[in-house]
């Protein structure tokens, strides 16, 4: 579990949330703004969520990836619609192992440590074999059918095979030259989605064989979106059991009566058990990063399952209230959903699981 340092500041920040993020699940789609800016330039100033785990020579606090996962657990539970996971969780961790060797790595890291960029990675993916994007001498091609934060993105990171079938990580500044971003009219109107289309675009070889590279940034990407589905799970259920006290039928709360009782017992034990198993995951990854791959596999799955199951039962404790659009019961259904299926599902995690641990027999 969290220390008592990171946990301090999981509380310090879920009250900053509760002032500064009260509004920002309620911004309906086509609205305008991809995210809440200000909420994600405060954030930076004055909590400095977007370097936790930055190296402090670049800016950051080179704290530990537990403490990166207390506040993207409090980023779940608030529903904050910012690019959090696609700079501060995919982008940051890949570029921090490449730092050391490349400047243009360090240089952006100082950046998103204070703010003023974000970046979103493209053609990262769990499912498909390879990435869909080549590096050519002209520059990337190739479309990325799925983005997060894609339009918003001042940089790209592309990984993009070459035509010897190695996988490099390029980088792809602004102006953007080349690339055609189209906005995703997504289920989940909180976390935006791009569809990313590159012609010949100009890009800067940052690693030429990042396989290993991307594979770690894919398994810190399902370990911090496991702590911030367990923050969802956890603002569902405090919904649910708030609504079920002070909800009355027949005389009574509806909380007395057992069938919601039962609902509401299961949902605190999907919750807690996806706890233990998400902060034992980060412990144990930043311990020994080479289990992270398990660990990142286990967390996947349980948070995963747990947020979805835990916001369905939510909309059934909530009645007709639940399905109501002024009502925030929906989005965080819509968010469950969305999340489970983000860079893979749980099968998929349970099979990624498997092959680590050596139990999937050959096929035929």
């Amino acid at each position: 579990m969290p220390n008592d340092d990171a946990m301090q500041f999981g509380q310090y920040l879920r009250e900053f949330l509760a002032k500064y993020a009260s509004a920002a699940p309620h911004r309906p789609p086509g609205s305008g703004d991809d995210y809440d800016t200000d909420l994600w330039a405060l954030s930076a100033r004055q909590l400095g969520v977007h370097g936790l785990t930055i190296a402090e020579e670049l800016g950051g606090s080179g704290d530990h990836l537990t403490a990166l996962g207390v506040c993207f657990e409090e980023l779940g539970r608030a529903l904050v619609c910012a690019p959090f996971l696609s700079a501060v969780a995919i982008a940051a961790p890949m570029l921090g192992q490449l730092s050391p060797e490349s400047e243009e790595s360090a240089r952006l890291l100082r950046r998103i440590a204070e703010g003023s960029a974000i970046v979103a990675v493209a053609g990262l993916s769990a499912t498909a074999p390879g990435p869909a994007l080549v590096a050519t001498p002209r520059g990337i091609d190739g479309v990325a059918p799925v983005v997060v934060d894609g339009c918003a993105a001042d940089c790209l990171l592309a990984a993009a095979s070459d035509d010897r079938g190695s996988v490099g990580l390029y980088l792809v500044e602004a102006p953007l030259a080349g690339v055609r971003r189209e906005r995703l009219t997504a289920f989940d109107s909180t976390r935006p989605l791009a569809r990313v289309t590159f012609s010949s675009a100009p890009a800067l070889l940052l690693a030429p064989d990042a396989r290993p590279v991307i594979d770690a940034g894919l398994d810190t990407a399902w370990l911090l979106l496991a702590a911030e589905q367990l923050g969802g799970a956890q603002a569902v259920f405090d919904m649910a059991l708030g609504y079920a006290k002070t909800r009355f039928q027949f005389g009574r709360p509806i909380g007395s009566f057992q069938a919601v009782k039962h609902r509401l017992a299961e949902m605190l034990v999907r919750v807690e058990s996806a706890r233990s198993v998400v902060y034992h995951a980060l412990h144990e990854s930043e311990e020994n990063p080479a289990a992270r791959p398990v660990e990142a596999a286990l967390a996947r799955a349980a948070a995963a399952e747990a947020f979805l199951a835990c916001a369905t039962d939510n909309i059934q404790i909530h009645g007709g209230t639940g399905f109501t659009w002024e009502h925030t019961a929906h989005l965080y259904l819509k968010r469950a959903k969305s999340s489970a299926l983000l860079f893979g599902d749980a099968v998929l995690a349970r099979r990624r699981l498997a092959e680590h641990l050596r139990i999937v027999e050959a096929a035929p």
